[in-house]
């Protein structure tokens, strides 16, 4: 069981998270940092993997109507 006190190995990033946890990916609003926010997770054309947040499930399907997914 590892420790509590123990701190991490590596270094823990102090930087804002990215845009894509900052804001819904259909709205724009603020999403809270301290709550589950659902998302979807895509490929771009590069290979990336991206990750994009929504206030709630609605605009979480706006979105996905909106781009074609199933």
């Amino acid at each position: 069981m590892p420790d509590p006190n123990e701190k991490p190995s590596q270094p823990v990033a102090d930087s804002g998270l990215g845009e894509e946890f900052e804001q819904c990916a259909t709205c724009g609003a603020t999403l809270p940092n301290d709550e589950w926010c659902p998302i979807v997770t895509e490929t771009d054309a590069e290979g990336e993997l991206v990750i994009r947040s929504f206030c709630d499930e609605a605009c979480k399907n706006a979105w996905t109507k909106q781009s074609g997914d199933p």
